[in-house]
């Protein structure tokens, strides 16, 4: 199984997340050591998101702009 954690904005992250937890209740009873990926979305090229699938196409207008596009301009002029 792959686990991952999508975090939407920069302001979720946090420097203790490091893709791991691990946990122990009881010394000796048994323990807890999961992994998991980090996407950090606002990384990943919405045209990317656009084009790869159906289901990560709403995730769009959260990820990376263009260069040649900056925050006030409008994002869908690029695709028209």
């Amino acid at each position: 199984m792959h686990s991952c954690v999508l975090l939407l904005r920069p302001q979720a992250e946090h420097p203790n997340m490091l893709g791991r937890v691990q946990y122990a209740a009881r010394p000796q009873r048994g323990k807890m050591d999961f992994g998991f990926e980090i996407i950090r979305l606002w990384e990943i090229p919405a045209d990317q998101l656009l084009h790869t699938s159906l289901a990560t196409a709403p995730l769009a207008v959260l990820g990376k702009l263009p260069e040649t596009l900056g925050l006030k301009d409008s994002f869908f002029m690029e695709y028209r």
